[in-house]
C-alpha cells in the first residue's frame, strides 16, 4: 500500500472479497448477464467497504469519499435497472447517464489500485472488475445476455 514514505501491511484475500460467496463474478472474463447484476453490485459494495476499511487508518480524510463511492454504486443500479426496463428513447438517455457514472467508476476503482505498490494480483484485481463492467455496457447495445 502507498503512503508518503511509509509502507502498511493489508489484508489482501479480504481486499478482493476471497471470502464472499460468488466473488469470482466480479472478475470472470464475460460480460455480466442482466441478472447477475445485483449480486455483482451488492459484492462491489463489499469492495468498496474493505477498501475503505483497509485504506481509511492511513487517514481519516480518505472517508471523505465513501459516502460517494457508497452512491455510485447505487446510482450504477438503477441506471442498469432503467435500461433493462424502459423501452421508451429514455433509454439513450439514461445510457448517456451511465456513460457519465462509469467515468467515476472507473476512477474509483482507478484509485483503489494506485493505493497499492502490489501485490500484482490486487492491483489486475481492481482492474478485472473494470474491464468486465466495460465489456458488459459495450454488449448492452446489442441486447445481449438479457440486455
Amino acid at each position: 500500500m502507498r503512503d508518503i514514505g511509509t509502507s502498511f501491511q493489508a489484508p489482501i484475500q479480504n481486499l478482493m472479497c476471497s471470502d464472499v460467496r460468488l466473488s469470482g463474478l466480479l472478475t470472470e472474463s464475460r460480460p455480466i448477464h442482466r441478472k447477475e447484476m445485483p449480486l455483482f453490485l451488492t459484492i462491489l459494495h463489499e469492495v468498496v467497504d474493505r477498501w475503505y476499511e483497509a485504506v481509511g487508518s492511513m487517514s481519516p480524510d480518505i472517508y471523505a469519499s465513501y459516502e460517494f463511492h457508497v452512491n455510485l454504486i447505487k446510482a450504477i443500479q438503477e441506471s442498469y435497472d432503467i435500461i433493462a426496463n424502459d423501452d421508451s428513447s429514455n433509454v439513450f438517455v439514461e445510457r448517456a447517464n451511465l456513460g457519465r457514472l462509469m467515468e467515476n467508476f472507473s476512477e474509483m476503482l482507478e484509485s483503489f489500485s494506485r493505493s497499492f505498490t502490489g501485490p500484482p494480483e490486487l492491483k489486475r484485481f481492481y482492474h478485472d472488475i473494470l474491464k468486465r463492467v466495460d465489456m458488459t455496457n459495450e454488449i448492452i447495445v446489442e441486447g445481449k445476455h438479457g440486455w
